[in-house]
């Protein structure tokens, strides 16, 4: 949806609020999805930002000393967020539980239904 970003997109589009992230893992891991945004980018001449594009852009403005202090922390922020530099990752050990597979680019319904024939 033109102007929105990802989540306001995914929300608009009907995804539920609660499982957002998810679904926009799924949608960015998803091949068609990434097909579909290339032949918009190709139908628009190119004018929609790939990450490679953001990324390109907030390393230049990072790395610009013409542009503000605030402005050039603000490129690096966003620039480290895209490529996980924030991420804190905690292991848990849990005992007694089965261990889970998770396959992208499983919609709800069909895990759903992995979970109930795994069952049986």
């Amino acid at each position: 949806m033109e102007g929105m970003g990802q989540k306001e997109a995914a929300l608009a589009a009907g995804y539920p609020a609660a499982t957002i992230y998810n679904s926009l893992n799924s949608l960015n891991s998803s091949v068609q999805v990434a097909r579909r945004l290339e032949s918009l980018r190709k139908a628009k001449g190119g004018t929609i930002a790939n990450k490679e594009d953001r990324e390109t852009l907030w390393t230049s403005i990072m790395n610009d000393t013409s542009y503000a202090v605030g402005m050039r922390l603000e490129a690096s922020k966003l620039l480290g967020k895209a490529q996980g530099d924030f991420v804190i990752a905690k292991e848990v050990k849990l005992t007694n539980v089965n261990p889970v597979v998770m396959i992208p680019g499983n919609t709800p319904s069909e895990w759903e239904q992995h979970w109930e024939n795994s069952n049986e």
